[in-house]
């Protein structure tokens, strides 16, 4: 007799909430035909848009690629689905996605790559304080997209610059997070220009003014 060579399903999840914090719905629509899986994600995260798409074979390793995107997610919603309080003087705002490929069985081995387009940084205080005519905009925002590549156990950051009011800074260099290299120390840089009035960015009850130059490691 005839077997069937592929089968569709969905899974609907309503109003998620752990410890009485939304986190959002979402669908996932899922197709299997030849041995391959095919799954796509929609939803929202605290009513932001959430959206992606995933491909996994049935054979030796299974093997798997996909994407997820995301819209612009508050600070205070990260904060909220991490379950940490909603404390931090710095507020802002994160767009952008992550591709991932690789042997889902052998997870040291999946690569994945982080983008982010659009990253705000501003503080708290501030946005809540009607801002005066002579007060410099303390916000920090990517001058170019942020590329973060993750593989064998080490994430890389490839582009990674802010900028702000006479501010410019770039990050580079490794953070070990899985396997061998899991525990090792990380390998970050810093360099650039940075107004010093940033530091009420972390600290409103610091005030300070001009410019340092920066190079740290």
């Amino acid at each position: 007799r005839p077997e069937p060579t592929g089968a569709s399903g969905s899974m609907e999840f309503r109003e998620v909430r752990r410890n009485n914090i939304r986190y959002g719905s979402a669908t996932v629509n899922a197709t299997t035909e030849n041995n391959v899986l095919r799954a796509t994600l929609s939803g929202e995260v605290d009513k932001v848009p959430l959206h992606g798409t995933a491909e996994a074979r049935f054979v030796e390793g299974m093997p798997v690629k996909g994407d997820l995107h995301f819209d612009r997610l508050s600070m205070a919603t990260l904060e909220a689905l991490a379950g940490a309080p909603v404390a931090s003087v710095v507020d802002g705002s994160i767009e952008g996605g992550v591709r991932f490929e690789g042997p889902l069985r052998q997870p040291g081995r999946l690569q994945a790559t982080i983008e982010i387009d659009q990253l705000q940084i501003a503080s708290r205080a501030q946005r809540e304080t009607p801002a005066k005519a002579s007060t410099p905009d303390l916000a920090l925002k990517n001058s170019g997209p942020i590329v973060i590549e993750a593989a064998d156990g080490m994430a890389r950051v490839r582009s990674f610059q802010l900028e702000g009011n006479e501010t410019r800074v770039a990050l580079a260099g490794s953070v070990p997070y899985l396997g061998k290299n899991a525990g090792a120390a990380a390998g970050l840089r810093i360099t650039g220009s940075v107004n010093l009035r940033i530091v009420h960015l972390f600290d409103p009850n610091v005030e300070s003014s001009g410019r340092s130059v920066v190079s740290a490691s």
